[in-house]
């Protein structure tokens, strides 16, 4: 996943910094800006700790980057940190920060190899940047170089990228990971999410098209082979208050509660927070039952999600610092309503606590269909067998999380929240159908490469 922003204003520094502060819930273990014309300011951890390391930059260009890891052996050390850098392939030094994953990374990386091009990091961003200086050192024009990067690079990829002093943002052909535009008079900002544009007082104006590039405010259809957005941003990472291909996701969320299929009747709904409010919120209109809001988190810890920390060990705490109501819970047969369920760990872990505080029933909802297979575009479960949803029955599942019966959304009920066709989305992850050129031997590689990268 992670969170871009680019910025052409002439207080770009401090701009920067507060969008990727509200870009926060997109990456947590590591953020970075880079600002024409300086080298790269980068740190392990959350963006309040960059800014005293960037308050004293003046530049009126830059792009930000906020990382949620799903490439390389261990996750949280300093060079993978975005935005990368590069001054020696091309005649102006090159800065890229991007969202995605790129599937043929080893490839591309053998190449540049051949080139003798080094790469420094375990992240793909990096050779998505030195494959887009190769190429511009060759065809000397934005446009071409880009246009040959979308050719040869694979998977999902959204792109913010300083070259010399000019900004530029792209997309993948299939345009899966988000990726607005916007401005404020003459001043312009990409971003992952229009609430990034909000905080710092720039209108939205578009979302980029699949194989779109901008340079300022100059568009180029490059290679448009048709729109695949991935469904998991309106179920889980993006923000509440985001509007993304016209939706704003609040809307989505209490529109996916009110199209989950209700059974025996609780007597209170429970919502998982944060990202589950909303669709607790339509569920309970729907059936007009209470909704409560009976599991805290804590508000004066420094918050983290738990699907996007990146080890057990990580989201075990996070859990562990959550509060809970009992009053609301005790005696009470209750509906409890998360967005998803992926590993099933958190899951398992607060039904737990809800059952030892007294909880006559607990029937679980999940807004999200059943993910049985691994994602390749960015988002942190890349193989089958950590899904707890693959080769299981909906009774399994509930009895490994300890629940009294789990009732998934469906597909249609997904497709209708959204409000795009379905041709529209990738949900590789629910049905196994990949938008791009995914073969049965690139699974069981990618699948390999990740579990080595795990041990």
């Amino acid at each position: 996943m992670c969170g871009i922003v680019g910025i052409k204003s002439k207080n770009a520094p401090e701009e920067l910094v507060k969008a990727l502060k509200k870009l926060q819930n997109r990456g947590q273990s590591s953020c970075g800006i880079s600002v024409y014309p300086n080298r790269p300011k980068k740190k392990i951890g959350l963006v309040w700790e960059l800014e005293p390391e960037v308050g004293f930059l003046k530049s009126s260009v830059g792009i930000g980057h906020v990382r949620y890891p799903t490439i390389g052996p261990n996750k949280y050390i300093d060079r993978d940190a975005q935005p990368f850098y590069d001054d020696k392939i091309f005649d102006k030094p090159i800065s890229l920060a991007h969202n995605g994953n790129i599937t043929n990374c080893e490839t591309l990386k053998n190449e540049l190899a051949q080139n003798k091009i080094k790469i420094n990091s375990t992240s793909d961003g990096e050779i998505l940047l030195k494959f887009f200086a190769k190429e511009l050192e060759e065809e000397k024009d934005i446009p071409d170089a880009v246009k040959n990067v979308m050719k040869r690079a694979e998977g999902a990829y959204s792109a913010v990228a300083l070259v010399g002093d000019e900004l530029i943002a792209f997309k993948d052909p299939h345009g899966i990971r988000p990726l607005v535009y916007g401005n404020r008079g003459k001043d312009i900002c990409f971003a992952s999410e229009t609430a990034a544009l909000d905080k710092i007082g720039y209108e939205p104006v578009k979302d980029l098209n699949p194989g779109e590039l901008m340079i300022g405010n100059d568009s180029y259809d490059l290679d448009n082979r048709g729109k695949k957005i991935c469904m998991f941003e309106y179920v889980y990472f993006s923000r509440p208050e985001s509007v993304l291909e016209g939706k704003t996701l609040y809307d989505v969320r209490l529109d996916l509660g009110k199209r989950l299929e209700l059974g025996e009747i609780p007597d209170v709904v429970i919502p998982v927070p944060d990202t589950a409010r909303p669709a607790a919120q339509g569920f309970g209109e729907k059936h007009g039952i209470k909704v409560r809001e009976a599991l805290i988190k804590d508000r004066y810890e420094k918050k983290k999600r738990s699907f996007i920390e990146p080890t057990k060990k990580g989201r075990k705490r996070v859990v562990e610092n959550m509060g809970f109501v009992k009053s609301q819970i005790c005696d009470k047969k209750i509906a409890l309503i998360d967005d998803s369920i992926v590993r099933g760990t958190t899951s398992k872990r607060i039904i737990e606590t809800i059952r030892s505080l007294g909880a006559k029933k607990i029937d679980f909802f999940s807004t999200c269909p059943k993910i049985q297979h691994p994602c390749f575009y960015g988002i942190d479960f890349p193989t089958s067998e950590e899904l707890i949803g693959y080769g299981r029955t909906e009774e399994e599942i509930a009895k490994i999380i300890g629940a009294d019966s789990i009732t998934y959304q469906s597909i249609d009920g997904l497709v209708k929240a959204i409000g795009l066709k379905k041709e529209e989305l990738c949900m590789a992850c629910l049905t196994g159908n990949y938008p791009t050129n995914i073969t049965k031997e690139d699974i069981i590689r990618l699948g390999e490469e990740r579990r080595k990268e795990r041990k």
